[in-house]
């Protein structure tokens, strides 16, 4: 089960409209990418179950091609892939099957083609912009990117899962869980190796010299931090299960007993999990990051208003401000912090719906919550910036 952690739960940082209908969709399609190993000439994107039926509205199908071409979840020219796409020759064809019944609603088949090769792979979206690979080239598989895995695509023979074993062994890479994928004995096979730390691509070549590999690629995981590993404490796990609490009773407690309040217990916790993974933290750069989206996804639209994908919304912030503006205190149903806060909300509610970059928190649909609050308490309460991110904290 997923440990979950700040990026988690206040995020991704992303373009909207939906974290598991554009998200989580671009995150399958990057990884189609990787497996495949370069940018295929050609793909076909086979969308089912809610993907086919509301895909086009979420800008699934441009966030796709958007993971195609190796966009991350929050570049802003997510919305125009297709151009790109044209642009770097890369054909793309979309069918939309809303009748074939599939495991799981969010599900895509992608398959990608060039310098002679073919890459077929299936992936499920399953919500807060996470994402599932569940079969590659026809096997089923299990890539669920919590921890960085080496995909080996080999010939089932023998020696080959201790040659990929020895490998990693030999670069100091620990092995937190292993799975054989296979046709049939000594067909075709994919062996999936969950890592507790980064796979390099010295490492990839090693495990390319063998008769019976034929290739491996290197998900990356989607770790607690940012920036390079460090090495993991021998404490690591003991200081973790001190911070680490399963319930909202069970934090309370956690801070009557260490003398801290909530954001204080949240940041020990977070740090003690990036520890665990052996990644460096940057909790502050991350929430400054975040700070800086929210304000932007809040009042853009104040000034700019568009309409969404669908053209369902667009301005009702703008005008809710100038009705506020222009009421006295005597016509005001709400005070100034809550009719602050709705009119940020429903900026930041615009931004998403027209594919601008918003923080989910934790999905996209209820991305403008916190900085309607947040901003709204800067505004009118006086909040500082270090406040703001004590807010954030306590929030996840």
């Amino acid at each position: 089960m997923k440990t979950y952690g700040l990026r988690d739960i206040i995020g991704p940082i992303m373009v909207g409209p939906s974290s598991s209908h554009t998200a989580g969709a671009l995150r399958i399609a990057s990884t189609a990418r990787t497996l495949f190993g370069e940018q295929p000439e050609r793909v076909v994107l086979t969308l089912y179950g809610s993907f086919a039926a509301t895909g086009s509205g979420h800008g699934t199908d441009k966030a796709l091609v958007a993971g195609i071409l190796g966009l991350e979840t929050d570049d802003p020219q997510v919305a125009q892939s297709f151009a790109l796409a044209e642009e770097a020759g890369v054909a793309v064809d979309i069918v939309w099957d809303a009748s074939t019944d599939v495991a799981h609603p969010n599900t895509v088949d992608i398959r990608c083609e060039g310098a002679g090769r073919t890459l077929e792979m299936r992936g499920v979206s399953i919500g807060g912009g996470a994402a599932v690979i569940r079969r590659i080239n026809g096997i089923d598989v299990d890539i669920t990117g919590e921890h960085t895995s080496v995909v080996v695509h080999q010939h089932d023979m023998r020696g080959v899962l201790a040659h990929i074993a020895s490998v990693l062994a030999a670069n100091d890479i620990n092995i937190a869980n292993a799975n054989l994928h296979r046709t049939a004995k000594r067909g075709d096979a994919y062996t999936v190796m969950e890592t507790d730390s980064d796979v390099s691509a010295t490492v990839r070549d090693e495990l390319l010299d063998h008769p019976s590999i034929i290739n491996a690629r290197v998900v990356h995981a989607s770790a607690a931090g940012d920036g390079e590993e460090v090495p993991v404490p021998d404490d690591a796990e003991a200081v973790f299960a001190r911070w680490d609490y399963a319930s909202g009773e069970e934090l309370l407690a956690l801070c009557e007993r260490e003398g801290v309040t909530i954001a204080q217990a949240f940041r020990a916790r977070e740090e003690a999990l990036c520890a665990k993974q052996g990644v460096v933290p940057s909790i502050d750069a991350y929430l400054d990051r975040v700070l800086e989206v929210m304000g932007q996804a809040a009042t853009e639209p104040l000034d700019n208003p568009q309409p969404s994908v669908g053209g369902l919304i667009g301005g009702e912030a703008a005008k809710l401000r100038a009705s506020l503006e222009g009421a006295d205190g005597q016509q005001r149903l709400v005070d100034p912090l809550a009719a602050r806060a709705a009119q940020y909300a429903l900026a930041t509610l615009e931004t998403n719906g027209r594919m601008g970059v918003i923080v989910a928190t934790p999905t996209a649909g209820s991305a403008g919550v916190l900085p309607g609050v947040l901003l709204a308490l800067r505004d009118e309460r006086g909040f500082t910036h270090d406040e703001l991110r004590e807010g954030i904290l306590t929030a996840a």
